[in-house]
């Protein structure tokens, strides 16, 4: 019996996980500057670097988990992002807030079109 219950317990502590962000971008398709990465950052903690865009602004948005993004899991809740990069003498920043909801995937489009 006690297996059962730790067993359960495990379970719902494995699920601590309600969901997922993607960030994406378009940066190095449109800037002329060679290969750069944008850091991406979650309440001020580096959570990872996107080192290829998306191909353009046309393309349909990605699915969490594409390799084109840079997706993490989180807890149900709000959180701000912010996201940095540099061009030749260019420097890019974003910033925003985003929601994680149960079971959603949240997309953040790091779109260069609106730094410029």
């Amino acid at each position: 019996m006690i297996i059962i219950l730790f067993s359960i317990v495990s379970c719902e502590k494995n699920n601590n996980y309600d969901g997922e962000v993607t960030f994406y971008t378009n940066a190095q398709a449109l800037l002329n500057c060679g290969a750069f990465d944008i850091y991406v950052y979650v309440d001020g903690e580096k959570v990872g670097t996107l080192s290829l865009p998306l191909a353009s602004e046309t393309d349909p948005q990605p699915n969490c988990g594409d390799p084109l993004t840079l997706t993490i899991k989180k807890k149900k809740g709000d959180y701000s992002y912010s996201a940095e990069g540099e061009c030749g003498y260019e420097n890019l920043a974003w910033e925003g807030d985003f929601q994680i909801m149960k079971d959603s995937c949240t997309r953040i489009f790091l779109d260069i079109t609106e730094i410029f």
